[in-house]
């Protein structure tokens, strides 16, 4: 059996192959501790034939953790990834103490004689590395997506809280009626999450179930208000019906978001409050810009589709 491991600044990735993968564990790096890694490995204190781990760290403090606990339980020796005698596999052509060991396991990773690379990794810093034949020639290093995001939330805090996924999804409903509403939020948000480059919601499946729950849940309610708003002209009551509509479904949805991880956690009815709280200024945008969405957006689209 193998043990290969990744400690990011975000998380720590532990698999275990033989004849292939068999086991693949992810943890949060700031809340690894020994409690964790004995429950989660105790079976390596069976008869194993293994001695070593390679693992890819930058994150030193966490690495020398998980290095002491791995050898005090398990007698497994974990060793980091840069201490390798590496000449036989690369050529590295910069200063190796500069290179990040998740970088160098990258470009070892898609090596090859014939061929050259840009590798580029999304994490909590986005990198683009340069392969060429057996050489690596070094890359840069720029803030990550989620990075650059909370950043930009920070100086321009609406701007996360627009998005037009909601109104499609309703649209759908409105368009196709409900059992197909909730056919395309289910399927548009497991795509959309599954795949979303800021952070797969494949990660944590509380909240990716939560996620399909509340989108798949505004094509329904399209559907089911159908007979209502598929007209061709649209009064004032009509249009405050939408406002409301777009506020109250997109809540919904923010609600069941929240709600994931406390109730994940077992952290009962005091965390699901404290959830609902610590995010309440973002969701209320998210709310008030979602109305405006439905309001200048539905019956225009409508109009069109009757015509």
């Amino acid at each position: 059996m193998i043990i290969v491991g990744d400690i990011g600044n975000t998380e720590v990735k532990i698999c275990f192959f033989y004849n292939g993968l068999k086991k693949k564990y992810l943890f949060k790096t700031d809340s690894l501790n020994k409690k964790i890694i004995r429950n989660k490995f105790n079976f390596l204190r069976k008869k194993i034939y293994l001695k070593n781990a390679i693992i890819s760290s930058v994150v030193p403090k966490t690495f020398s953790q998980i290095k002491k606990i791995f050898f005090n339980l398990y007698k497994v020796n974990c060793i980091e990834l840069k201490k390798l005698n590496l000449t036989r596999l690369i050529n590295i052509k910069v200063n190796k103490k500069e290179i990040g060991s998740d970088r160098l396991a990258n470009a070892i990773s898609v090596m090859s004689k014939n061929k050259n690379f840009i590798v580029v990794d999304f994490g909590t810093a986005t990198t683009f590395d340069v392969i060429k034949k057996n050489n690596y020639l070094g890359g840069v290093i720029a803030p990550g997506v989620t990075l650059s995001l909370d950043n930009l939330i920070k100086k321009a805090s609406l701007i996360p809280n627009i998005e037009l996924i909601t109104v499609v999804v309703f649209l759908s409903g409105l368009y196709l009626g409900i059992r197909w509403g909730g056919v395309v939020g289910m399927t548009s948000m497991a795509i959309y999450s599954g795949m979303n480059p800021m952070g797969s919601g494949l990660s944590f499946p509380p909240l990716f179930a939560m996620q399909i729950i509340g989108m798949s849940l505004t094509g329904i309610i399209g559907g089911l208000v159908r007979p209502f708003f598929f007209v061709k002209q649209f009064n004032v009551f009509l249009i405050s019906s939408l406002a409301i509509l777009g506020f109250t479904v997109t809540l919904i949805y923010d609600m069941l978001t929240l709600i994931a991880y406390p109730i994940a956690a077992g952290l009962g009815f005091s965390g699901m409050l404290a959830a609902l709280i610590k995010g309440l200024g973002f969701t209320l945008l998210h709310e008030i810009s979602n109305a405006i969405v439905f309001v200048v957006s539905i019956p225009r689209i409508i109009k069109l589709l009757k015509n």
